[in-house]
């Protein structure tokens, strides 16, 4: 399975900056500076299982990206324990304010999270045997990658993308134009590849405009129409 890259980066982000805010910690606590080679090699030899945790979970974040909330919440539990135990021997306001900020940006991260791995571009949405229902044999689609074009069912849907499952066995990846066809009518829009399965199904994030047929048009069309996956589930 393929994920989102801009996902595995704000992950790969927030580890880096978890380890240099407990880095900070540290070198507060014993009074050196972090640009110190010094420091750094003392904190490399006294912390050595501390950084083994945080490059563990950073790299199974990687990996495993949407099992990452819970990698989330151990990162924020051991990272907030060490932040305390460096306040506790050593209390400082910046020891507190780090403490803090570090609680607030673990929050966004959690919610960034937690808001992609809901969208439908990550979610299959009906299974491949209800795609041979007569609704969803209606939302048929192409994909256009280059000069070669791909036809194939769409089984999940909403304003900021959708999951589609293509006739014939291809790799894609990056940019796409999606075409939808609905009653006689294209609704055509660009999108990007975020997730693949073995499958052959495809998860496109459409980057959306405001034309007349539009991706936008087409789902305010199904979503006045009560045409939803949950509603066909």
């Amino acid at each position: 399975m393929r994920i989102n890259f801009e996902i595995k980066t704000y992950l790969l982000c927030y580890f880096i900056l978890t380890l240099a805010l407990v880095y900070t910690s540290y070198n507060l606590l014993t009074g050196q500076s972090s640009l110190s080679l010094a420091s750094l090699r003392n904190y490399l030899t006294d912390e050595v299982i501390t950084i083994a945790i945080f490059s563990t979970l950073m790299l199974l974040s990687v990996f495993f990206v949407f099992t990452c909330k819970y990698l989330i919440l151990i990162n924020l539990t051991y990272a907030s324990y060490c932040l305390f135990v460096y306040s506790g021997k050593k209390y400082t306001f910046l020891l507190v304010a780090i403490i803090l900020f570090f609680i607030i940006i673990s929050y966004f991260i959690y919610q960034l999270v937690s808001i992609e791995e809901n969208e439908t571009y990550f979610s299959e949405g009906l299974t491949l045997d209800q795609l041979h229902d007569t609704f969803s044999s209606v939302l048929l689609c192409e994909v256009k990658k280059g000069k070669k074009i791909f036809q194939g069912k769409i089984s999940n849907w909403s304003h900021n993308g959708c999951f589609i499952y293509l006739d014939d066995k291809v790799k894609l990846r990056g940019n796409v134009v999606i075409s939808v066809f609905y009653e006689g009518q294209r609704y055509t829009d660009k999108g990007k590849i975020v997730k693949s399965n073995n499958n052959n199904g495809y998860g496109i994030k459409v980057k959306q405009n405001t034309t007349l047929f539009s991706w936008n048009s087409l789902m305010n069309i199904l979503y006045e129409r009560r045409m939803r996956v949950e509603n066909l589930t």
